[in-house]
């Protein structure tokens, strides 16, 4: 019983092949989509987090730091951008692992996603919410405390927070609207904050001193190479809104062009925005002087232009209200490719006739959002996000890996479908592809030729295609993740032997992923491809592995709360109900 639980559990679905017949409206321009990704990316964290990272950790090289995180945000944005242009179907990092990994897996990442950005849409709503009260001098605040207090304490926040409230209420009818309205509202809105963003490092460069670079105390470097990459390891967070993107492939009019190439530009331009807000905060303030609840704000104080703090206020609103509607956008089409799947109940799968919007998800997220923003206290809000998204990171890069090296399983699909009634032309077509996909995953003839009397080669060509690069896949992420656990308890100054095993686990993993160059790849991909397969997306999955193991304890614990409760549901109902199970029963029947 338990062996057919895992069969059935780890089995693996094929991309459908009516991925055109979609209810959802495909109205998302490339111009909707990149403005979407930087909207999601460019959050009220540009604001507070660029001062905390650059007096605490980096100093003035918080800009080298934001670099160095663009580019191992890059890594996991490609790999999206690859999976993105081949499925255009709902559901993101879920179909990816679904097809590459399992139905287990993709429904734990699927569950847990949809929770971190629903947290995440409460939380921001409540910053939202502080931000705007603080402009107005606390007065809602005081008001509510006086009058309809809350118990307090770890979980309850002192007061309803009824403004955040109201901030989701009109967020979820937004996402009501139709696609085309709410796109509209994020691209001008994108549009408003990038604006504020170039206005403040515009003046940053002006009213800037270079001494504070040089002359501070530390120069540039103050806390050396290793506050630089420390740095780095906390503001990838800051670019982690590309997953809004993946989940908007389905509503995209040319997703096979115009995902890959949006997220180029949204992640150029959020690069350029991070790096010029922080090199001109920390050229305005030597970094020792920033004051990292408001840095912008104080630091224009410095030279008595209070109407940039109004400026900076407005951009901290705007920022948030964007990220707001991003996570519940990417939670309610998570909701509803769970539930195509029959993972989740059906009724979550509703699609509005006239807007072409996944009305009952939507306004799920809405009501869960809405009572965590008013009840929950934000500082706990905030210390259960993120994690979500390194973990689709993760399984991302690992199935851009696994995919390459097997059976093409979207061609597959459109083979099974043509029938039985070829012409000569489709047959010799299907013939081909057929041959390509035997290939992917078996040894380079190259290799045969040179090292066919190896007896390691010899051995290797006598499994299937496919078996023995997952198994190197298997190994090497298994011993790179040993690599990252000695390193990160470890840290800079661990014991010798610590730091050999370190360093010969890292070696020996790089070495099974080299390995894998002698195999053949799949190369019947038509649409984007991620470069430099299998180390990019390699160290695209170590990287996140590390700064997943970097969150508090705490985080951990509600994550594994979180994650029990969705593995009830998935034994109770997803796994009885999945669609794939049915269809594989029926098939053996």
């Amino acid at each position: 019983m338990i062996r057919t639980f895992c069969d059935d559990a780890f089995r693996r679905k094929t991309c459908p092949d009516n991925v055109e017949n979609s209810e959802l409206k495909k109205c998302l321009s490339l111009g909707d989509l990149t403005f979407l990704s930087i909207g999601a990316m460019v959050g009220s964290g540009l604001y507070v987090l660029t001062g905390t990272i650059a007096h605490d950790v980096t100093g003035p090289s918080v800009c080298v730091s934001y670099v160095i995180a663009a580019v191992a945000a890059g890594l996991s944005s490609i790999c999206y951008a690859e999976f993105g242009a081949r499925i255009p179907i709902a559901g993101s990092a879920y179909q990816f692992t679904y097809i590459g990994i399992g139905e287990l897996t993709a429904f734990m990442l699927g569950w847990n996603v949809v929770f971190e950005n629903l947290i995440g849409f409460s939380a921001l709503a409540k910053v939202w919410s502080s931000t705007a009260d603080a402009a107005i001098g606390n007065v809602v605040r005081a008001y509510l405390l006086e009058h309809c207090p809350l118990a307090g304490g770890e979980i309850l926040a002192q007061f309803p927070d009824l403004v955040g409230g109201l901030v989701v209420l009109v967020s979820t009818i937004i996402m009501l609207t139709g696609a085309k309205l709410y796109s509209l509202v994020i691209s001008l809105l994108a549009g408003l904050n990038l604006a504020i963003v170039a206005v403040i490092v515009g003046l940053g460069f002006y009213l800037g001193d270079t001494k504070n670079w040089s002359g501070a105390e530390g120069g540039f470097f103050p806390f050396g190479v290793s506050g630089v990459f420390s740095g780095a390891a906390t503001l990838v967070f800051a670019f982690t809104g590309y997953e809004t993107v993946g989940s908007a492939v389905e509503e995209a009019k040319n997703p096979e062009r115009d995902i890959p190439l949006s997220l180029l530009i949204s992640m150029t331009v959020v690069t350029v925005a991070y790096v010029g807000a922080s090199a001109s905060l920390t050229l305005m303030v030597p970094y020792y002087d920033i004051d990292t609840a408001a840095p912008f704000s104080s630091a224009f104080s410095l030279y008595k232009m209070d109407w940039a703090r109004y400026l900076v206020t407005a951009g901290i609103l705007v920022a948030n209200y964007v990220s707001m509607i991003a996570g519940v956008y990417v939670a309610s089409r998570y909701l509803l490719a769970m539930s195509r799947d029959g993972l989740l109940s059906p009724i979550l799968s509703r699609v509005h006739e006239t807007t072409g919007i996944p009305y009952v998800s939507t306004i799920l997220c809405g009501v869960f959002s809405f009572v965590c923003a008013v009840f929950l206290k934000q500082r706990l809000l905030i210390d259960m996000m993120a994690i979500g998204e390194l973990l689709s990171c993760v399984f991302v890069s690992i199935s851009v890996i696994k995919l390459r090296y097997e059976r093409n399983p979207f061609q597959y699909v459109q083979i099974e479908s043509n029938g039985s009634t070829h012409t000569n032309k489709q047959q010799n077509q299907s013939a081909t592809l057929q041959q390509r996909e035997i290939a992917a995953g078996s040894l380079k003839p190259i290799v045969l030729h040179k090292l066919g009397a190896n007896p390691l080669i010899t051995k290797m060509s006598q499994y299937q295609p496919g078996v023995v690069p997952k198994w190197i896949l298997t190994a090497s992420l298994s011993l790179a993740f040993v690599a990252v656990i000695i390193g990160h308890f470890g840290g800079i100054g661990a014991a010798v032997w610590a730091m050999v095993a370190m360093s010969l686990l890292a070696v020996v993993s790089l070495a099974f992923i080299a390995s894998l160059c002698l195999f053949q790849q799949d190369d019947s991909i038509k649409t984007f491809k991620v470069p430099l397969v299998p180390f990019a997306p390699f160290c695209s999955a170590v990287l996140n592995m590390a700064l997943i193991l970097s969150l508090q304890p705490a985080t951990w614990i509600r994550l594994a709360v979180w994650l029990a409760i969705g593995f009830v549901i998935y034994c109770c109902y997803g796994y009885w109900n999945s669609a794939v199970r049915k269809s594989v029963r029926r098939g053996s029947d």
